[in-house]
């Protein structure tokens, strides 16, 4: 083992009726230099960020990376509506503000029945990572594992638009397809030296950097079925993508396709 990492959360969710839900929680990850389970971050109703900053806490180095969120879902007649916040960082301080860059991401989304066919709904959804969300100065506080982001996958520096639809079409199966944007900026959660968000203030959506100097854009697309009637699930699906800047260099617009089959077979013994 190399190191151990470890990440703490609670969330408090409240429905005041059936239509309704609100929730607020906050989560920790501890960098690489603390050492073992923190029983101070398993007090359940002590915020975190109380718990961080507590002087009388031993062996601590105060680089613990601190992330609070919330988020509210409502139905509206057989729809839903929602939309989440999360803050790694927000500079309230107006002198702050001017060399630090926030680091905030949100999402809204909203689904809705079709009065066609069987089951048939469509879901839009909108996600916007700021350029400097999840990143830190020392890497070992950013949100991932051996390079691989416990936050969002499209960020940091990145938004997306998505719309979705899908139906029955009887017997078990299932087809639906999607369109959507993506854009995608230059900085990345495993770049090392690691580029945190001091410094940074008012660098324009989404940054660059000298090695990726282009926003990389793309048009996505996919169709696809599944087949959910027991014993046998299977899937086929095909993606595709017009990426133009491929990579954050200066690149035409190119075509990606993938295509993706798998299946599998339920069966007792004995």
């Amino acid at each position: 083992t190399r190191y151990n990492r470890w990440l703490y959360g609670h969330i408090l969710t409240v429905k005041p009726n059936d239509g309704l839900e609100l929730s607020i929680g906050e989560t920790i990850l501890s960098s690489r230099t603390t050492f073992g389970f923190d029983l101070a971050y398993a007090n359940p109703a002590m915020p975190y960020v109380i718990t961080q900053n507590d002087s009388g806490r031993a062996g601590t180095e105060g680089r613990d990376n601190l992330v609070a969120f919330g988020g509210v879902r409502a139905r509206i007649g057989g729809g839903h509506v929602g939309a989440e916040l999360v803050v790694d960082d927000v500079q309230i301080d107006s002198k702050d503000r001017e060399k630090t860059a926030d680091q905030l991401a949100w999402r809204l989304f909203a689904s809705a029945p079709l009065p066609v066919g069987t089951g048939t709904s469509v879901r839009a959804e909108f996600t916007r990572i700021d350029s400097y969300t999840y990143m830190r100065d020392f890497y070992t506080d950013v949100y991932q594992q051996y390079d691989k982001p416990l936050g969002s996958v499209l960020g940091p520096g990145a938004d997306q638009l998505r719309v979705t639809a899908e139906t029955w079409v009887g017997g078990g199966l299932k087809v639906g397809g999607s369109v959507g944007t993506w854009r995608q900026g230059g900085l990345r959660i495993d770049q090392r030296p690691s580029n945190g968000p001091n410094g940074n203030a008012g660098k324009p959506f989404p940054a660059v950097t000298p090695s990726r100097p282009e926003v990389q854009t793309a048009f996505l697309g996919d169709v696809g079925a599944d087949y959910l009637g027991h014993p046998i699930l299977g899937t086929i699906r095909l993606q595709l993508a017009q990426i133009r800047n491929a990579a954050n260099v200066s690149k035409p617009a190119a075509l990606y396709v993938r295509a993706i089959v798998s299946g599998s077979y339920a069966f007792r013994y004995p």
